[in-house]
């Protein structure tokens, strides 16, 4: 892929858009991120762009499409022959493409307004709103990028062209439909207005990401064990919606978009209310005008056809379809004419998706028949029912989620892997007993018995036996027990050009040396490189370093020093590093993003070296055994960060909140933590918080927790500690970080 083909903003490559609405227009891709080689979704980096040197302006192609097409997107520039650079950006994880957005660089670039954008007086709302640049514009409207100039942050504006009565009839519709609606899965209207001579606007919040449609034209189709998440998230916005009186009546892959978090579940919004009705009593929604059909003919209920009354079962099969089409990568009915389309909806019998995609779960076909019934009382009767039957497919060991995506569920086997590793190289130290299985449970007993050394004594061979209780993909994807010395690889979502080293040691960087193009290098399990090989890439632009020795020491991380455009810094092991190795990496001018992960441990001291950054966004302190909170004091001085991993530390508990309180988190992940419900009210009082990760534990597992974490004081959060969270801070997004065992004890 080319790198002018990627947008900085959602780091996604580049769509020219077709027609749709306005919200429906969203850049392609979370493609990468939902699954990405060397877990590029879930760690952040740095990309590289061309911007003009007249205008400023990002150098790429888009064209005008319809007038509901466009949200958000980047400058482009226009000039006739730009005068293209190239530019290094930080960017940080796809969790924080949402959290960040406020003071992403390339963000701040987008308030500089377009000098050649000309508004009319009297046509668009200046007294609040400063337009910067058009985002498109079609026969119906324009929509514009904007910046609130009370509160300092950008949105999209989105004005009529005309007053044809119909068109600002349905413009209020979507405002009064969306006004009504406060969910985190639904986009919000943030205000609703005329100017001029009584010329309707509405303004909508900023929301990154990628439309679920742009995702399957790229992927073709998603599993199931990623597509659950993303129908689970889109029921109970329905739900809601239903709830409130108000049906969307234009399904489809288009108006569902998707942000893809630090965690690796996706994050939902439907979007584009334009053809809601809005019932007087809630829970009953009359057909437009009596008769009019409405919404897209791929995913139209054969209801309006047949003249049955318009309701929630009528969604249901639009979803139906929609669930179809993600997971067997074509619509359930496609005529050569929309009319055919109709009829095929209303007298062709249901094809069976599991017949199409076998490795789908069985129980699927009858789901999916019964949400595509002809008749309205052979569904299920509402969005809830359709959830709940979803909800009961349980997912098969042999299921493999070969999409690409990194959804939580695929995510999740990194951590038996990870608890096997350390079985391996005896990572396990004994007061880290959560992640331990009770004795009865042994989920590792036939691997074989390795005398316990000196980690930097391990030479990392390859072991076959052990290798075979991973998956392969596990393998591949952390152990990186692949063997050989160096692979290059093109991170196409960032940019990036990695070199990856196995079987390297340092005298083994000469080899890379002269590939002046390369900006990424990863150290596998396999290396013996201390790091100091580093003095041979000299001269290179590197941006990323991903350590995965544990030969790598202080003295390697000085050799880092010399690589001022470093942005991102990920270690997994490396425990012959001391706080001192710290000193040169927190120093380096550009660094944004500091993950330490896995089987590393933080040295003693390397908090108060962590906490001295004057340039961290983001850090990930996950699965630490000795993490205390003075530890979190210290990380707590970090006055610009915004997404703190804390993820499988289990000694976090609600006496690090106070310390949490004091920053300026729009991203917080406490996973498998001790955080009580009472920690979790404190931590909703975080203003700024917009996304958060947990782990809700049942009052059976509860006891036999605290037995095997040796705690008799053990926080946990609680569905109604979750459910009272939800209704204090409605705008903060919630994933629930999954559990292996039916206790979550790894």
């Amino acid at each position: 892929m080319k790198e002018a083909d990627l947008c900085p903003v959602c780091k996604c490559p580049r769509k020219e858009a077709g027609s749709g609405s306005l919200t429906q227009w969203i850049v392609v891709c979370n493609c990468d991120s939902l699954g990405a080689v060397s877990e590029v979704a879930e760690e952040s980096e740095s990309l590289l762009i061309d911007l003009c040197r007249k205008c400023g302006k990002r150098i790429s192609q888009g064209r005008a499409g319809s007038f509901t097409q466009y949200i958000f997107r980047s400058d482009l520039c226009a000039c006739e022959v730009p005068e293209a650079y190239r530019a290094a950006l930080p960017v940080d994880t796809a969790a924080d493409a949402t959290a960040l957005s406020a003071d992403n660089v390339l963000e701040e670039a987008l308030f500089k307004p377009d000098q050649n954008l000309q508004l009319d007086t009297g046509s668009f709302p200046s007294e609040r709103y400063e337009a910067l640049r058009q985002l498109g514009r079609g026969g119906g409207g324009r929509v514009y990028l904007a910046r609130d100039l009370l509160l300092n942050k950008l949105v999209a504006v989105k004005l009529l062209n005309s007053f044809d009565e119909k068109q600002i009839i349905a413009f209020q519709t979507e405002a009064r439909a969306t006004s009504k609606l406060n969910h985190q899965g639904i986009v919000r209207l943030l205000d609703f207005g005329v100017v001029g001579d009584s010329l309707p606007y509405m303004v909508l919040d900023y929301v990154p990401g990628a439309s679920l449609e742009e995702v399957l034209a790229k992927r073709g189709r998603l599993e199931w064990t990623y597509a659950r998440e993303i129908f689970y998230r889109i029921c109970d916005a329905l739900a809601y919606a239903h709830d409130q009186g108000i049906y969307h009546r234009d399904l489809k892959p288009g108006n569902i978009l998707l942000i893809e978090d630090q965690v690796g579940t996706s994050q939902v919004k439907l979007i584009d209310f334009g053809l809601a009705r809005i019932a007087e009593d809630p829970g009953k929604v009359q057909d437009s005008g009596g008769k009019t059909m409405v919404g897209a003919p791929l995913y139209m209920s054969p209801d309006q056809a047949r003249g049955y009354e318009y309701d929630a079962r009528s969604e249901i099969y639009s979803l139906g379809c929609v669930l179809f089409e993600t997971l067997v990568g074509s619509p359930p009915f496609k005529g050569d004419s929309p009319l055919v389309t109709l009829s095929l909806h209303s007298e062709a019998p249901v094809p069976q998706p599991c017949r199409m995609v076998p490795s789908l779960p069985a129980v699927l076909d009858e789901i999916i028949t019964r949400a595509l019934a002809k008749v309205p009382e052979d569904r299920y009767g509402s969005v809830t029912e359709f959830r709940d039957a979803l909800a009961q497919i349980d997912r098969k060991p042999e299921e493999k989620d070969d999409s690409g995506l990194d959804a939580s569920p695929g995510k999740s086997l990194l951590l038996p892997a990870s608890l096997a590793l350390a079985v391996l190289l005896s990572f396990a130290l004994i007061g880290f007993i959560f992640f331990r299985p009770p004795d009865d449970r042994k989920p590792v007993e036939e691997l074989p018995q390795i005398e316990a050394k000196s980690l930097a004594d391990l030479k990392y061979e390859k072991n076959e036996s052990f290798a075979a209780n991973i998956p392969d993909a596990m393998v591949d994807k952390e152990l990186n027990w692949t063997g050989g010395k160096w692979k290059v690889q093109e991170i196409s979502k960032f940019n990036l050009l990695e070199a990856e080293g196995h079987e390297v040691n340092d005298a083994d960087f000469k080899e890379i040396a002269p590939n002046k193009k390369l900006n990424a290098v990863k150290l596998t399990m396999e290396s013996t490189a201390t790091g100091t090989g580093f003095a041979y890439l000299k001269g290179l632009d590197l941006h990323s370093v991903w350590i995965m020795s544990n030969y790598f020491d202080d003295e390697g991380a000085r050799s880092l020093s010399a690589f001022t455009d470093i942005t991102t810094v990920k270690f997994h092991a490396a425990n012959n590093m001391t706080a001192a190795g710290f000193e040169p990496i927190i120093a380096l001018p550009r660094l944004h993003t500091l993950k330490l992960r896995k089987t590393f441990n933080l040295p003693r001291g390397a908090s108060a070296v962590i906490g001295k950054s004057k340039t961290l966004k983001s850090l990930a302190l996950c699965y630490m055994s000795d993490f205390t909170p003075e530890d979190m004091e210290c990380i707590a001085r970090i006055a610009t960060l915004k997404s703190l991993d804390l993820n499988g530390t289990t000694s976090v508990d609600d006496s690090y909140v106070p310390s949490l309180m004091k920053l300026p988190l729009r991203s917080l992940y406490i996973g498998l933590t001790g955080v009580s419900d009472s920690g979790l009210m404190e931590l909703a009082k975080i203003k700024e918080l917009k996304v958060i990760s947990l782990t809700v534990r049942y009052p059976a597992e509860v006891e036999e927790l605290k037995a095997a974490m040796g705690r008799q004081n053990l926080g946990i959060i609680t569905e109604a500690g979750l459910a009272q969270f939800r209704t204090r801070r409605p705008d903060c997004q919630i994933s629930l970080y999954k559990q292996i065992s039916p206790l979550g004890i790894y």
